[in-house]
């Protein structure tokens, strides 16, 4: 969504509205709280630049290496009353080349008198968790984060939390192409079970979506289907570029939703940690909107992880080994890079952290492709990743 001048001046007008914390993508770097501007008003941010080579299936056997801002991001927080919070958060990322609102939503809440709370606004819905240490948005995240305008009630206290939210969605009542003012019949779930104090700290989650095929990733390459029933599959410059499919004709192409699943244990134990992340759909898409080997796709993903933090000094070096991959999901691209996902990734990553604000990470990683009868190329994909981030 690109930020123009008259919707930015509005957003800073009602930036007295809006609230929560922010912390630098994957890497769980936060300063003590957030700096205050005026009274019940505070700013936070991130910002990360990067460098990094690669050599595989999706750059023909070549050499590639480039410098970039990989993001940055700008957050304003307030608490208006004993009652009311807010956030609006702006974000710059360099392939979208565009400033635009990230989430911006109000909560009523007070957990001292009630564990009770309602959400209103944009933001990234509580489908999985996607943590991780990689550079590289997981395979998990690519096929289901989802940001939506919804509507959220829940319950949230010490070791529980459970919430349910509703939005309107671009895949409206049976057809792809729905206006987003049409009833909200798109829905999820979401169930964690927490400890965040002792010597052992845990979260662990399961989410449930009624149609997967709302996510970010996975909306934006489902097939187009003409009027006429012809159905081709979406081209790679618009699966890898966003074409919102909401700009299609309305109530004509027919789409058949497919619930989505997720679970998640997030675990740290003294200095040792450990990720594990499941994310799919349920059954098999109709083939006219999403294949694999022309068949119904059943994509799905999966990430485990471990790590271990050694002291250096005051300051603290995380290293951290994993494995992703992914079946029934070669059509999808990464929104953010335009690339196809793998089907098996493994990584290693150095984390060194300054102190609460500033770290310097490098990671290698080893992509494998679908094998060529599963629509890929069989071969391999290999990066390196040295970024510089901030949090403030």
């Amino acid at each position: 969504m690109t930020l123009r001048l008259r919707p930015f001046a509005v957003a800073v007008a009602f930036v007295g509205l809006v609230s929560s914390n922010l912390s630098m993508a994957h890497v769980s770097i936060e300063p003590d709280k957030p700096r205050p501007i005026i009274k019940g008003v505070s700013m936070d941010g991130s910002l990360k630049v990067m460098a990094y080579f690669v050599k595989g299936y999706n750059t023909n056997n070549k050499n590639i290496s480039r410098a970039r801002l990989h993001k940055g991001v700008l957050g304003f927080n307030a608490q208006v009353s004993d009652w009311a919070n807010g956030r609006l958060s702006l974000a710059f990322e360099d392939r979208k080349r565009d400033f635009g609102i990230l989430d911006g939503y109000i909560t009523i809440e007070k957990p001292e008198v009630s564990p009770f709370f309602l959400t209103v606004g944009q933001m990234i819905v509580p489908f999985g968790s996607f943590g991780t240490h990689s550079h590289a948005d997981s395979v998990t995240q690519v096929l289901g984060e989802t940001t939506e305008r919804i509507i959220q009630v829940g319950y949230d206290s010490k070791r529980f939390s459970f919430a349910a939210y509703g939005f309107n969605g671009a895949n409206v009542g049976g057809h792809r192409g729905g206006k987003r003012d049409n009833p909200m019949d798109h829905y999820g779930l979401d169930l964690r079970i927490k400890n965040h104090s002792g010597p052992v700290r845990y979260n662990a989650g399961l989410h449930y979506l009624n149609d997967i095929g709302e996510t970010d990733g996975i909306r934006q390459c489902l097939r187009v289907v003409d009027n006429n029933g012809n159905s081709t599959a979406a081209p790679t410059s618009v699966c890898g570029n966003g074409i919102d499919i909401t700009d299609r004709d309305s109530g004509r192409d027919e789409y058949d939703s497919v619930d989505g699943i997720s679970g998640h244990i997030h675990l740290n134990a003294g200095r040792f940690g450990f990720e594990m992340e499941y994310l799919g759909a349920l059954s098999a898409f109709n083939s006219r909107d999403l294949q694999f080997n022309g068949q119904g796709a059943k994509p799905e993903g999966w990430l485990i992880e471990g790590s271990y933090a050694f002291n250096i000094g005051k300051r603290k070096l995380i290293w951290a080994l994993g494995h992703q991959g992914t079946g029934e999901a070669r059509s999808i691209r990464d929104p953010r890079t335009g690339q196809p996902l793998p089907e098996s990734r493994y990584y290693t990553s150095w984390v060194f952290k300054f102190d609460k604000t500033t770290h310097i990470s490098l990671e290698f990683q080893h992509d494998e492709d679908y094998d060529e009868s599963d629509g890929g190329t069989g071969d391999d994909k290999n990066q390196v990743f040295l970024g510089l981030g901030i949090n403030f």
